[in-house]
């Protein structure tokens, strides 16, 4: 779908950036008509993340993070660009624009065929399970202790063979083409096609809206590999964005309180939690949390346990989930398995709801889970091995504030016997230690010394435009003057809302040029890098450089054209600019 900038600037005309963040972060009253806040894309204790109401955007002193309303929630939500607009739109009481390219028109055509075509898939798995064919999963499902209701509530199904699907499909109106977009069939180099989970029982992968966007598959015969199978991304899925069975726990919050998550590993673990009456679970599909599943676990809850199973594997997806989830800033807590328990299935199977609920209440914070888990690597019987633990943890609890560092410090005393001041010079020294910063690096063309120094110049002049002061006259400003593409761009969109009788804001440039977000920063601050009594006289200056770097731009492309031009009057009309380009040289006699 395509935006128009006249309607992109009504959008954020209506969308106060600050009314927009506070649904997600703390604002502190404001000062004028700048607001702070501790910085949501890192730790921090005092507040240093400016909101500018007027300018409509935010930079961080700390992290360097800048950008605008729609940049917030694409950074913050992690949504696409589109999903940002659309939900300001939603909040703005807009309506979308209707304008769509016929590339825009196709692409949503596919998707929303292979929409139907996964909900027709699903259908025709479940009802495999009532047929004779279906007769080994549904007694393999029935074994495990699963309900009709649970089967049904999960939509569970099975896969016959290689070619009953594909030949359901098309009675059913879809194409091969559909088939292979939404990956549901495996096409061969003969471009034969055949049904990717022939042979298993098949688990539905239903998104938060209610759509079948994939499917999981788990091998019913022993020793099969294998053991799963799972729908790799396509248009309709994207397996890192996606969180299984949230689209349950979204029905059962309409008629109960759910206040906590359970995230498990696997489809079947969650299948099992919820059979013994444990609604509130859900699975990451993989080893462990990404970024963006933890955002969508957000927007439900607060309060998150981790129940991965036993082995190496799931300590190692735990601790990774862990940092992802607290960088949300979820409270996190860690289930362990009991000895002789390998993951949740076994657990509820052994000891039902009562005896898996128990696990809660003995659950870990975060940083404890890792303090211990920190332990298991050191011999802590030897004064080295003391060593190695006491400063490994002094590293997780250097990332906490002092309060939350003090409530560790005698989990680890009781661990190594080594004395809390001690471990607290350990973390105080960590903690000062400078750790390396991640700049953002920028592509820029070689450009030439003096070029660089008119970029210079340029940013300065820009930085003057946008942060209004007096001295600037727009018209006196030439889109020659700009050497850096990302700079013209700005230039040309000031033009443009001036010819509206409108300015260009601050929040507009991250829209504008948002792949150049460090330059952005540098346009913000360029003009306050200089005195306040000396900004008028350096525009000046910077104006006069770009007047004249202009024109020797243009001497040397006039020379560049009077080298490959034979027609006669061309080179005429030529010589005559260069002349009057090139300085004048007063006679003797003057």
């Amino acid at each position: 779908m395509r935006f128009t900038d006249d309607w992109l600037n009504r959008l954020k005309d209506n969308s106060d950036i600050v009314s927009v963040l506070e649904r997600y972060i703390r604002i502190e009253p404001p000062r004028g008509n700048k607001y702070w806040a501790c910085c949501p894309f890192h730790h921090e204790k005092t507040p240093s993340f400016l909101i500018n109401r007027e300018e409509q955007y935010y930079h961080c002193f700390g992290c360097q993070k800048s950008g605008s309303v729609i940049t917030f929630l694409m950074e913050h939500q992690r949504l696409a660009y589109q999903e940002a607009v659309e939900t300001l739109a939603r909040w703005a009481n807009m309506e979308l624009p209707t304008t769509e390219t016929e590339e825009e028109k196709r692409e949503k055509e596919k998707k929303e065929r292979a929409l139907k075509a996964t909900k027709d898939t699903a259908r025709f798995y479940y009802n495999n399970l009532l047929e004779p064919a279906g007769a080994h999963a549904i007694n393999y499902l029935f074994k495990r202790g699963f309900s009709e209701e649970t089967i049904r509530d999960f939509a569970l199904g099975y896969s016959p063979d290689y070619h009953s699907l594909t030949e359901y499909l098309k009675k059913m109106g879809h194409s091969t083409e559909t088939m292979v977009y939404a990956k549901l069939v495996s096409q061969g180099e003969n471009g034969k096609i055949s049904d990717f989970q022939a042979r298993r029982l098949v688990i539905p992968i239903i998104n938060t809206k209610g759509n079948v966007v994939a499917f999981g598959g788990r091998a019913l015969d022993e020793g099969a590999k294998p053991k799963y199978k799972n729908s790799s991304n396509t248009p309709i899925f994207e397996k890192r964005r996606t969180v299984f069975a949230l689209n349950l726990v979204k029905k059962t919050k309409l008629t109960e309180k759910v206040d906590s998550l359970i995230v498990v590993e696997g489809y079947m673990d969650a299948i099992s939690l919820y059979q013994a009456g444990i609604k509130n679970v859900v699975a990451c599909m993989g080893t462990a949390l990404t970024p963006e599943q933890c955002r969508e676990i957000k927007r439900h809850v607060n309060l998150v346990y981790t129940a991965f199973d036993g082995d190496t594997a799931g300590t190692n997806a735990t601790w990774e989930s862990l940092d992802a989830l607290t960088k949300e800033g979820l409270d996190v807590r860690v289930i362990s398995m009991p000895n002789g328990i390998k993951d949740p299935d076994d657990m509820v199977k052994a000891h039902g709801k009562k005896g898996f609920l128990e696990l809660l209440d003995r659950a870990l914070p975060a940083v404890e889970y890792k303090i211990r888990i920190v332990a298991t690597r050191h011999n802590l019987k030897t004064a080295e091995g003391k060593g190695g633990f006491v400063a490994e943890s002094a590293s997780i609890l250097a990332t906490l504030s002092e309060v939350e560092q003090e409530a560790h410090l005698n989990i680890i005393n009781e661990i190594s016997a080594i004395n809390e001041s001690t471990i607290r010079n350990t973390v105080k020294t960590v903690a000062s230690t400078p750790k390396p910063v991640r700049v953002e690096k920028e592509e820029k063309p070689d450009y030439s010394p003096e070029q660089r120094k008119r970029i210079l110049a340029s940013r300065y002049i820009l930085s003057s435009y946008v942060n209004q002061k007096p001295f600037v006259i727009l018209k006196k400003i030439e889109d020659g003057f700009f050497d850096y593409p990302p700079h013209l761009a700005v230039y040309l969109s000031a033009i443009k809302a001036s010819l509206q009788g409108t300015r260009l804001k601050i929040g507009q440039l991250f829209d504008i040029i948002s792949e150049h977000t460090a330059e952005i920063n540098k346009i913000i601050q360029a003009v306050n890098l200089v005195p306040q009594e000396s900004q008028e006289i350096y525009y000046l200056e910077c104006l006069q450089a770009l007047k004249q770097g202009a024109v020797q731009k243009r001497i040397t492309q006039i020379k560049e054209e009077l080298k490959s031009t034979e027609d006669a009057d061309a080179r005429l009309i030529l010589m005559e600019e260069l002349q009057s380009l090139l300085p004048h040289k007063p006679k003797k006699s003057e």
